[in-house]
């Protein structure tokens, strides 16, 4: 409930009170007084349970009337029952209520013929008088009523005659558990009504049986005034949170919940309400925008309907994370087409400067010419004519590298202007047909091969032991490192350990932390790096004795490069003495799994020599145990057998020496859980979003802030954990206050989420103002995938 409403309640029952309060101080006990029989001769006139009464939704071609049973209990007697009309539009004509003589059941019609369509009209019908209602005789004294009426139809195909058949093909991954492991296909329709062009639409099957075989289908939104604003003809859909007609039970026996799923965005609540990439919250950026990492369901002007979908399991309590579906539905008689043009840069290499084509699938040629300067998006609109009208001389593209899945056709153009200098490619693209379909722009900064080494980028990157005078760190958690240039307009920069590196391959990190301004140096630092000196800082934290490599991105505005150095932590020095047996609550491994936290056995060590550092072991085979017992004793294992398989005796070191900001190196935690996962890293998460260390407390460490710790699992990625905030280390001398529930053995049927991506964006350049002539400029041509920095990274930064 409300807690408006709540306040409003409690606020209402006290005055009710203190009225009470009054009357009885001021009456005699003998003076109460029952409440009042019905008056004599009451006919006790009533309102039965009947299906017309509540809220319909009706197509104007039904009729505009509605009858409502009425019944009484004392017959006797001709009499005609006084209404009370309550109608807010004056739309409804509501006939006399009249009983015959000895008759028990009558009607009343109520007719609305002025109403309109898409307007909701409530009505309330009562009886009031108490010669006719009853106060004790079961029976309702009144009934509500409200109609919608809507003119109903069903999509047609392109001839506009016919309906149109669609065809829908379900990627159903929750219906795993539920058998259902392959892709199926669905035949239907789609019936809609419209309001201010929106439509109101649902999937309608041919089988009845819906679109997920359970009876339900999909009821969507279908924005028919919006579009993407790429050049294509899609139009944003909307799924609001909806049923699949399923349930699952989280423990066997326990209760079933339901299944339920939704566009990405109407899942994610922290992100609905926030302004977002200059549009007033997140739902209204991912209806217009195609730049968002959950993707938005489709129209695409020509019969194609494509919902991107995410499912959970709500009330739970259980965490499950996203399992992805995509339905896609194509009416018959539609031949779909894509039409867009994105055109894009990046910095000159060897006197070439890469430009990116990207267009939709049904683009056959893209025309295109070079200008010197930074056009405005008026000169640009004037040189797309010319471009089409031949006026000014272009050069077409017609060999291009089909991605079937994105429908796109790319091309990348090696740029050579033969001088040094911004400047403006304008493209124009082309249908089979040779008709101007889209138009699209990139402006550039170029570098000739002779001008290489003037406009040459000055970076320097170096890492060393961190200083003696930086006392609050070591050699093992920590390195120094500097960077320092010239004239540099951006740097972005990362430590990652090595391996890490080695994985993913330092492009595609560069990529990363190039093309995401939360790498980015800020302009304060940027002046800095620039300066004599440049900038020296320590990097802490870290892992010991483990490799990491300090990578830097930098650009001069027309150049860039990156660079790196490598630096090797050394061993923990650490001296441990055993304290005694504590607890530990996990809420690391166990909301990624969907499961409560759990509190185990563990030994506890302290630092002999360095006051505030602690260890704790020794819980990681209890965990398993708790896990997969049951698992196991089906296979005639033991734990010790799975020993280095699921689990290992890593040792947890927690830094506490600042009991208010405890501190969680990334280190091993102990558990792989599966070979899919791999070993899990966990680290305390000190960032934007999450500055609250953990606390120590007389012999309690706590984490309290949901979300504070973060998890890595077999170099995947970072997961957010602690989400119920109860992470907890339990010294021996508490123990006794704290006892080890009798946790239930669960069996490993949990999937996990997907790891955090890091999604490139378009980077913006420095423009100058200059002239806009057309230039003959010898180009390369080459049929590739589209922009280096668009692909998504996953990477642990």
């Amino acid at each position: 409930m409300d807690y408006r409403i709540m306040k409003a309640l409690a606020k209402y029952i006290f005055a009710l009170a203190a009225a009470a309060a009054v009357t009885v101080a001021c009456k005699k006990e003998n003076e109460y007084e029952w409440g009042k029989p019905d008056v004599e001769g009451c006919y006790g006139v009533y309102f039965p349970s009947q299906t017309t009464t509540g809220s319909h939704t009706l197509t104007p071609s039904d009729a505009k009337s509605v009858t409502f049973t009425v019944s009484r209990y004392e017959t006797d007697g001709d009499i005609t029952v006084p209404l009370v009309v309550t109608d807010p539009n004056n739309v409804y004509t509501v006939s006399p209520l009249h009983f015959n003589d000895g008759q028990t059941e009558s009607s009343i019609t109520v007719d609305f013929e002025n109403a309109e369509i898409a307007k909701t009209y409530p009505l309330t019908i009562a009886i009031e008088d108490s010669q006719y209602a009853s106060s004790y005789r079961k029976g309702a004294h009144s009934i509500d009523y409200s109609v919608f009426i809507v003119e109903m139809h069903t999509l047609k195909d392109e001839s506009g005659e016919n309906d149109a058949v669609v065809t829908f093909t379900v990627q159903p991954d929750f219906l795993e558990d539920f058998d259902v492991d392959e892709a199926y296909t669905k035949t239907g329709k789609i019936e809609y009504y419209e309001i201010d062009g929106v439509r109101h639409c649902k999937t309608v099957t041919d089988d009845g049986k819906g679109i997920w075989y359970s009876d339900n289908e999909i009821e969507f939104l279908w924005y028919t005034k919006l579009d993407f604003g790429d050049g294509t003809k899609d139009q944003p859909l909307e799924v609001k949170v909806q049923s699949t007609g399923y349930t699952i039970a989280v423990e066997a026996g326990g209760t079933q919940y339901p299944i339920k799923y939704a566009d990405y965005y109407n899942y994610v609540t922290d992100l609905k309400e926030k302004e977002y990439e200059g549009a007033s919250n997140f739902t209204q950026y991912a209806k217009t925008s195609r730049e968002s990492e959950y993707p938005a369901s489709y129209y695409d002007g020509m019969g194609g309907f494509y919902f991107n979908l995410a499912f959970d399991i709500t009330g739970s309590g259980y965490w499950y994370g996203f399992h992805e579906a995509s339905v896609a539905g194509v009416g018959s008689g539609y031949t779909r087409v894509y039409y867009g043009l994105k055109v894009s840069s990046d910095y000159s290499d060897g006197g070439k400067t890469p430009v990116f084509i990207n267009a939709g699938e049904s683009i056959k040629t893209v025309k295109y010419a070079i200008y010197e300067g930074k056009l405005s998006p008026a000169q640009i609109e004037t040189k797309v004519g010319l471009i089409d009208k031949g006026t000014d001389e272009s050069t077409s593209v017609t060999e291009f590298a089909h991605n079937e899945e994105a429908h796109t056709n790319s091309a990348t153009l090696k740029v050579s202007p033969d001088e040094t200098g911004e400047y403006t490619l304008v493209a124009v693209a082309y249908d089979e047909k040779g008709e101007k379909k889209s138009s699209g722009s990139t402006t550039f900064k170029h570098v000739t091969a002779d001008d290489a080494a003037e406009y040459m980028v000055d970076l320097n990157v170096y890492t060393e032991d961190t200083p003696a005078r930086y006392t609050a760190f070591h050699d093992y958690d920590s390195f120094a490192f500097g960077i320092y240039g010239s004239g540099l307009t951006d740097v972005r920069m990362v430590t990652v350990k090595v391996s890490d590196a080695l994985k993913f391959g330092f492009d595609k990190i560069v990529s990363t932390i190039r093309s995401d301004n939360k790498y980015a140096a800020s302009d304060s630092l940027l002046n800095v790096i620039n300066s004599n000196g440049g900038y020296y800082a320590v990097a802490n934290r870290l892992r010991p004795d483990t490799p990491y490599v300090m990578i830097v991105w930098a650009t001069n505005g027309s150049l860039d490069v990156y660079k790196y150095d490598v630096y090797m932590t050394a061993a923990l020095p650490y001296e441990w003495e055993l304290i005694g047996e504590g607890r530990l609550t996990d809420d690391i491994v166990c909301p990624i799994y969907g499961i409560d936290p759990i509190t185990l056995k563990c030994d506890v060590y302290k630092e002999k020599n360095i006051p505030g550092i602690y260890m704790v072991n020794n819980y990681q085979k209890e965990f398993v145990e708790y896990f997969f017992g049951e698992d196991l004793a089906d296979y005639g294992m033991t734990l010790d057998e799975v020993e280095g398989v699921l689990w290992e005796a890593a040792n947890l070191v927690i830094d506490a020496s600042d009991p208010e900001k405890v501190f969680i190196p990334e280190q091993a935690y102990g558990l792989t859980l599966s070979s899919d996962d791999g070993l899990f890293d966990v680290t305390s998460v000190i960032d934007d979003e999450h500055t609250s260390e953990g606390l120590y407390d007389d012999g309690v460490i706590t984490f309290p802030e949901a979300g504070g710790i973060s998890c890595v699992i077999g170099g995947d990625g970072y997961y957010q954990t602690n989400l119920n905030g109860a992470f907890k280390v339990v010294f021996p001398d508490n123990v006794g206050t704290t006892s080890i529930p009798a946790n239930t053995k669960a069996r490993h049927n949990f999937k996990l989420p997907r790891a955090g991506e890091f999604n490139a964006r378009a980077r913006r350049y420095i423009s100058i103002e200059r002239e806009a002539k057309p230039l003959d400029v010898k180009v390369e041509i080459s049929a590739t995938a589209g922009h280096k920095s668009a692909r998504k990274v996953k990477a642990n930064l």
